[in-house]
């Protein structure tokens, strides 16, 4: 009765100080991850993290804050898993961040499919070849090798590459990873340009990688991804095949994924995003 008609009382007073206190403020908002995750969302409420060698993939569905991808440091990243839950469309926003100059200007290579997946990019001012054969994988990667490496010899120099466009090379086609696996002049690039010269703003994507297990006698290039271990999977936990994944992760992500969700594995540390 009277008891708790004090403390209801008592409270609303502190709810009235309160207010009056916070005029004009807003509530911190409660982080939530919106079900369609586009790119303005991202610059409304996490603008501190973008920058102009870091790319936001995505939101971390565990502390929702956003993952960073690390342009400076180079190396290759691979994309699998199905279409229809996002992949190509994940494929598309990577390779369409660097066409839009958001970390200045750039230079795709693009080694598109017979079906043209990658199509949209074919006459993108910022294209530098765009094919869908393998016809000229050898002059291609000929052409990044000689400005990678007079990069190399630019900072050897004490020069910095602030002015040198970003090269992001895409690779669709299973056709070109079979044709780059068995040139070993090619493969030889390709280990420099991840390697060696990974810090010389080069990136290496792989847009379509099949969700398979990579064996002992699988093609050169995809050793190479299975030895960097960086993967953007679209798959439902436990029917990825692409690398090895422990049983308590798979209990712990048991849920059957969204649209746009994927698994971010690096190295050894799995995450599942929501992809922008």
């Amino acid at each position: 009765g009277d008891k708790e008609f004090e403390r209801v009382k008592a409270i609303k007073l502190f709810v009235d100080e309160q207010n009056k206190r916070n005029v004009g403020k807003q509530a911190k908002k409660i982080p939530e991850i919106p079900m369609d995750l586009r790119m303005d969302y991202v610059l409304a409420n996490f603008a501190s993290y973008m920058a102009m060698d870091k790319m936001v993939v995505g939101l971390d569905y565990a502390s929702v804050q956003p993952t960073v991808l690390d342009l400076s440091k180079g190396g290759i990243i691979t994309i699998s898993g199905q279409k229809e839950k996002g992949r190509e469309l994940f494929s598309k926003m990577f390779l369409n961040a660097f066409a839009n100059g958001q970390f200045g200007d750039a230079e795709l290579y693009i080694m598109d499919n017979m079906t043209r997946a990658l199509a949209n990019f074919e006459f993108n001012q910022s294209t530098a070849i765009y094919t869908n054969t393998v016809d000229c994988v050898s002059s291609m990667f000929d052409e990044i090798d000689q400005r990678i490496t007079s990069r190399y010899e630019m900072i050897s120099s004490g020069n910095t590459l602030e002015n040198e466009p970003w090269i992001c090379i895409a690779i669709e086609s299973s056709d070109a990873i079979e044709e780059i696996s068995n040139n070993s002049k090619v493969m030889g690039i390709v280990k420099n340009l991840i390697g060696k010269y990974k810090q010389m703003k080069v990136f290496l994507v792989l847009t379509d990688v099949e969700n398979n297990n990579i064996p002992y006698g699988a093609p050169e290039l995809l050793k190479l991804v299975k030895d960097n271990k960086k993967y953007f999977i679209f798959e439902d936990i436990g029917a990825i095949k692409l690398c090895d994944i422990s049983i308590s992760l798979t209990r712990k992500y048991a849920k059957p994924i969204d649209m746009c969700d994927a698994y971010y594995i690096n190295d050894v540390d799995l995450i599942k995003i929501k992809t922008v």
